[in-house]
C-alpha cells in the first residue's frame, strides 16, 4: 500500500516474477479489508525462557510417494507449503548418497516431509537438511551406508555415522525416531532448530559420541526419550547460545573406555545461555557437565551415584538426586516425585505419543 489523497490508497499488484501488472485506487476501509486478509507469521511464544515460534502448518499441495519412487526426486520437486507423504517402508536402503533438503520454505508456507497417516517410513538414506523452515514428522531412520565422515577430531567412525544432519534456520522434527548411528542420531549446526518429542537411541560407537549433538543458536530439544546413547545422551557445543533441553528423558550409557564415562548433558567449547529443565537424567558419572558458564541447570530429577553436576552451572533450583520411580518405558509409577512437579510454563502441550500432556510431570511423559 502507498500513501494516496487523504481519502484514497493505491495498491500495487505485480505477478510473481515482479512485474507492473496494475494499481488500484481504495478507500481506507476498503484498504483495511485488503490487510486483515494478508497471512502474518505466528506470535513467537515461550517455552520457560526459549523463544520458540512453533512452525505453520503445511497447507500446499500434497505429494504420496511409495518405497519404490525416488525420494530425492521427489524431495527436490517440493515447494513453499508443500506437503510429501510417505508411505511404509524402507527409503533409500543400501544407498552411499545422501538425501538432501534443499527445499527453502517460510515462517508462512513452511514444508512438511511426513509419515503416511498410520504407517510408518523409514529413511534408510543418510538425511542432510540444508534448507530453511522444513519440518520432519513421524519418520524412522536407522543405520545408513554413507561412507565415514571424519568430522570430529577423534578420526573416523564406521559408516552410517549420523542419522540426521539438520542445518539451514527454522527446521523442526517432530516424533521422528533416529537409532543404531555410529556418531550421533541427530547432528545440527541450524539456529531455530526444534528437536521435539523424538526418540533417539543406541547411537555412537566411538569415545565423546552422542544421541543429540546439537550447536548453532536457540535450539529447544524438548518432550524426547534419548536413550541409550553412547557416550553422551546431548551434547551442546561450540559457542552459541540460548539452547533448551526441556521434559526430557536422557539415559546415556559409558563408553568401553573407563576414560570416558559418559553423562546424560553435556556442554563444550564456548556455549552460554544454555537452560537444562525439568528432565530425568538417570546414570552417568555426573547428571550435568560443562566447561564454560553461563549456563543453567532447573527442575532436574538424577538418580547417579556422583555429584550432580561438574563445572560451573548456573543452579536454578529445584534439582533433585532422588529415584524418578519409572516404569520400563520411563512412565512415572504412582508416587514418583516426577509426578505434577514441573513448572507448566516448560513443558510441552503433548506426549511422546502425540497425546495430550495432562499433568506437569518432570520428564517426557
Amino acid at each position: 500500500m502507498d500513501a494516496g489523497d487523504g481519502v484514497h490508497v493505491y495498491r500495487t499488484i505485480r505477478s510473481p516474477a515482479g512485474t507492473l501488472m496494475c494499481e488500484e485506487k481504495l478507500t481506507y476501509a476498503e484498504a483495511a479489508l485488503v490487510a486483515a486478509a494478508i497471512p502474518v507469521p505466528p506470535p513467537t511464544v515461550k517455552f520457560g525462557t526459549a523463544l520458540a515460534a512453533p512452525l505453520l502448518e503445511s497447507t500446499g499441495p500434497v505429494t504420496v510417494i511409495d518405497p519404490s519412487m525416488d525420494l530425492v526426486k521427489a524431495i527436490a520437486a517440493l515447494k513453499p507449503g508443500g506437503v510429501l507423504r510417505l508411505r511404509g517402508g524402507d527409503y533409500g536402503k543400501g544407498l552411499t548418497s545422501q538425501a538432501q533438503v534443499p527445499v527453502l520454505g517460510s515462517a508462512l508456507a513452511p514444508v512438511t516431509i511426513e509419515s503416511y497417516p498410520g504407517e510408518q517410513a523409514n529413511i534408510a538414506q543418510y538425511v542432510k537438511v540444508t534448507g530453511d523452515y522444513v519440518r520432519l514428522r513421524r519418520l524412522a531412520g536407522g543405520k545408513n551406508s554413507y561412507p565415514t565422515d571424519t568430522r570430529y577430531w577423534q578420526g573416523p567412525a564406521p559408516g552410517g555415522n549420523t542419522g540426521i544432519w539438520v542445518s539451514g534456520h527454522h527446521n523442526a522434527m517432530e516424533f521422528c525416531d533416529f537409532s543404531l548411528a555410529t556418531m550421533s542420531g541427530i547432528f545440527n549446526d541450524g539456529d531455530f532448530t526444534q528437536i521435539l518429542c523424538c526418540r533417539v537411541s543406541v547411537n555412537g560407537s566411538t569415545p565423546d559420541d552422542h544421541g543429540v549433538y546439537a550447536y548453532g543458536s536457540d535450539v529447544l530439544i524438548a518432550g524426547c526419550l534419548i536413550t541409550f546413547n553412547q557416550t553422551f545422551g546431548v551434547q551442546l557445543a561450540v559457542g552459541a547460545r540460548d539452547r533448551v533441553v526441556g521434559n526430557t528423558i536422557v539415559v546415556p550409557i559409558p563408553h568401553r573406555d573407563a576414560a570416558h564415562p559418559g553423562s546424560p548433558i553435556v556442554t563444550f567449547k564456548g556455549v552460554s545461555g544454555a537452560l537444562v529443565a525439568y528432565n530425568v537424567l538417570l546414570g552417568g558419572e555426573v547428571a550435568v557437565k560443562t566447561y564454560d558458564t553461563g549456563n543453567t541447570v532447573k527442575g532436574n530429577i538424577w538418580n547417579g551415584a556422583g555429584a550432580f553436576s561438574y563445572g560451573s552451572w548456573v543452579d536454578g533450583g529445584g534439582n533433585r538426586h532422588v529415584d524418578p520411580m519409572l516404569d520400563a518405558s520411563y512412565r512415572p509409577l504412582p508416587g514418583s516425585p516426577c509426578i505434577g512437579t514441573a513448572d507448566p510454563a516448560f513443558l510441552l502441550p503433548f506426549l511422546p505419543d502425540g497425546s495430550p500432556r495432562l499433568l506437569a510431570n518432570v520428564g517426557a511423559w
